[in-house]
């Protein structure tokens, strides 16, 4: 005649002798109370249930590191009996590690896994993932590695950059003596004295890279010369005289009233009467170049022509003649006469000459 009543935790009550019951997790107090119709004696005892919360794994859903950055990830769980928690981490490759932290040195982009137990909880263990990207790796290119050019040449630099953070980055353009001379992806200066350039960028997330541009100035050629024989009449043969300096002989342009002239060796012989302006072009092998000019350097006379004309015609013994004098390109004339006499005149005044009967015509 025994009665069994459960007094459970909600304060509902179930009478039966057995009792099936789903703790809810924390600390629950269950009652049975025994009857019987004979006594009014009740006995009764209780149980005291602890159900720990379920094991649940953490990590963050995903993070985003700069390449060649460390990071550790770090095992965290809830639930279950935490002084017996055992983790360990698989690896994107599949390998697992037992740590409750992983060290990281971001190289490419991956899945990792933290599984935790507690030898308690069902199921055993419980998971979580994590993405980590990997952004890729900060770069540069520069368009001129080496380079020489002449003294106060222009020298146009730039930098491509990709990877790492874009949108952050900070360019630095430094000279050999430290100081700072751009901060833009190009760069533009004249260029005076050899030595080195320093390009270096961050994206204050990736490791800074640098590259280095060095520079061999060359002095600038300077373009100099004399003349010989520089005045008479036609053929003239000048003689040039190259003093030019930090140049290369083979590639000199020599101009001639700025026509292209060539001399053999330093000579060449002018057939023109006129004035000559010579001027002279020269480069070294950089392509770096200079002129000079002389402007009216030399002059070439004319040939002189000796002509004149006689009046009368007809000429008579005692008579005087006329000489005009149509000699052209002419600054001085002589008069010689069939017995050997002469005269000379700077000037083309007509000219009277009285014929003797000694004198032939």
């Amino acid at each position: 005649n025994h009665t069994f009543t459960w007094l459970l935790p909600d304060n509902s009550t179930a009478s039966s002798k057995n009792l099936i019951a789903t703790p809810s997790v924390g600390t629950s107090i269950y009652k049975l109370s025994l009857f019987d119709a004979c006594t009014n004696y009740t006995d009764s005892f209780s149980i005291t249930t602890t159900v720990l919360p379920r094991l649940k794994a953490q990590l963050p859903d995903s993070v985003s590191l700069c390449y060649d950055n460390k990071y550790t990830l770090y095992a965290k769980a809830s639930g279950g009996d935490e002084a017996k928690y055992t983790f360990s981490f698989i690896l994107p490759d599949g390998s697992s590690i037992q740590a409750d932290s992983l060290p990281i040195i971001a190289k490419t982009t991956g899945i990792y896994k933290l599984v935790v137990s507690d030898g308690c909880s069902l199921p055993v263990r419980d998971t979580s993932t994590i993405l980590i990207k990997v952004l890729p790796s900060l770069q540069q290119t520069l368009t001129t590695k080496d380079t020489t050019l002449c003294a106060a040449s222009r020298l146009m630099l730039s930098t491509s950059i990709s990877g790492g953070k874009a949108g952050a980055y900070t360019i630095q353009w430094v000279d050999n003596n430290g100081t700072m001379l751009s901060t833009q992806r190009t760069l533009s200066l004249l260029a005076n004295d050899s030595g080195y350039i320093v390009v270096s960028v961050t994206d204050n997330c990736s490791s800074p890279i640098a590259d280095t541009v060095k520079i061999n100035v060359q002095p600038t050629p300077s373009a100099k010369f004399s003349l010989a024989n520089t005045i008479g009449c036609p053929p003239l043969d000048i003689r040039f005289i190259d003093s030019s300096i930090n140049h290369n002989p083979l590639k000199n342009i020599w101009l001639a009233n700025n026509d292209i002239i060539n001399p053999a060796n330093e000579i060449y012989r002018l057939t023109k009467a006129g004035d000559y302006s010579i001027g002279l072009k020269v480069k070294n092998d950089l392509e770096c170049a200079d002129s000079t000019y002389q402007y009216y350097a030399v002059r070439v006379y004319p040939k002189p022509i000796a002509n004149f004309t006689t009046w009368p015609d007809y000429i008579e013994i005692g008579k005087p003649v006329t000489l005009n004098n149509t000699s052209s390109a002419a600054q001085n004339f002589w008069w010689i006469w069939g017995n050997g006499d002469s005269i000379q005149k700077s000037d083309r005044t007509l000219f009277q000459y009285k014929m003797s009967n000694q004198t032939p015509c």
